[in-house]
């Protein structure tokens, strides 16, 4: 799992509102898109949603994508001066 901070979603904000990135603060306010759950078996509360195993499998590629995109978004950072 990935170590992202609200620290660093609020960096990420920053980023975003000086960039002008509509989408990218669309993907930050309104949805779970840099806080998704996999804390709790199967995934959280998805289990409301998600019932089929094809759907958790979905589930859990689609967040292991955010996980791999908030690591790099910190690589970048760590690479910054």
């Amino acid at each position: 799992m990935s170590n992202w901070t609200f620290e660093d979603r609020a960096r990420l904000e920053r980023e975003a509102m000086a960039a002008g990135n509509e989408n990218l603060l669309g993907r930050i306010w309104c949805g779970d898109e840099f806080e998704p759950s996999l804390s709790v078996k199967p995934f959280g509360l998805t289990t409301l949603f998600v019932r089929t195993k094809e759907e958790k499998r979905e589930y859990r590629e689609r967040v292991l994508r955010i996980f791999a995109e908030r690591d790099a978004i910190k690589a970048r950072w760590a690479a910054q001066p």
